[in-house]
Order: structure tokens, then C-alpha cells, then sequence
């Protein structure tokens, strides 16, 4: 474990998670902050206008409107929730007549959820009636459908 406090070390396991981060983080923030100086409809070449996008929406109400109303739903959310989940948590931590219900009816969905991932991949991976195996019938390639979790077809 001596090798570990070495710095090189560190910086070597942290390059690779670095790259990942500036790849799909910091290269798209940095691309649609360009595009933001641009007039480019996504055919075509990008061409440069300046600041002419934010001129336009500052002057756009709609713009001033929809963040007044994202401002609104965020605070009234944000406060909403925090009340509630508080006051449900005090009510499932005191002793009442069916708090075990509530408590389980609570955590469902928790496990109801990838219960239902579950079965809609049952479906799309299904040998006989799955829309993979569909899909490849109807483009004529029957040969390669197969059962996709374990097995032949």
C-alpha cells in the first residue's frame, strides 16, 4: 500500500477520470457556448453573429416570462418538498396505527420500478414475440435472431 501514497500514482488514476469528465462534460458545455455566437440551424456551416442570440433574448418576453415561472416552480418546489418529506418522515417515525402500511406503500414504488424495467426488457428481448428479434425478421436478417439471454433460439 506504500505505492498508493506516491503522487504520480494518484495523478495516474485520476487522468483517466479527468478525461472522461472534460470529454463528456466540459468539451459539450464548451461547444454550445459557441454555438450560442452562432447562427446554425444543424445543416450547414455554423456562422458567426456575436453577441446578436443574447441581444434577441434579452428583448424576448417570453424569455423574462419562462424565467420568472422556472424561478417560481423552483422555489415552490423546493420549499414544498423539503416541508413535506420533513413532516412525513416525523409522522413514519412515530408509532401509529398503520404505519407499516404506509411505510411499505411509501418504499413501493422503489421496488416497483425496476420490476417494470424488468419486464418491458423481457419483451424487447423476448425470442419469439420480442421487437428485437422482430426487427430483424422484417429486414430479412432471420438469421440473426437468436435468444438474446441464454440459450438458441
Amino acid at each position: 500500500m506504500r505505492w498508493l501514497s506516491k503522487t504520480r500514482y494518484k495523478v495516474g488514476f485520476l487522468i483517466p477520470t479527468c478525461l472522461v469528465y472534460v470529454i463528456f462534460i466540459i468539451a459539450p458545455i464548451a461547444i454550445a457556448i459557441w454555438y450560442s455566437f452562432t447562427r446554425y440551424s444543424g445543416i450547414g456551416q455554423a456562422r458567426f453573429i456575436g453577441l446578436s442570440n443574447y441581444v434577441r433574448l434579452i428583448h424576448d418576453p417570453f424569455f423574462w416570462k419562462s424565467g420568472a415561472n422556472t424561478i417560481i416552480i423552483f422555489v415552490v418546489a423546493s420549499v414544498l418538498l423539503m416541508i413535506l418529506s420533513f413532516f412525513i418522515a416525523l409522522l413514519l417515525n412515530n408509532k401509529l396505527r398503520f404505519i407499516d402500511l404506509s411505510k411499505s406503500l411509501i418504499f413501493s414504488p422503489a421496488i416497483i420500478a425496476p420490476i417494470i424495467v424488468g419486464i418491458i426488457w423481457v419483451y424487447i428481448l423476448d425470442p419469439k414475440v420480442g421487437i428485437i428479434n422482430g426487427l430483424l425478421r422484417a429486414i430479412g436478417l432471420r438469421g440473426w435472431a437468436k435468444q438474446w439471454i441464454g440459450g438458441t433460439v
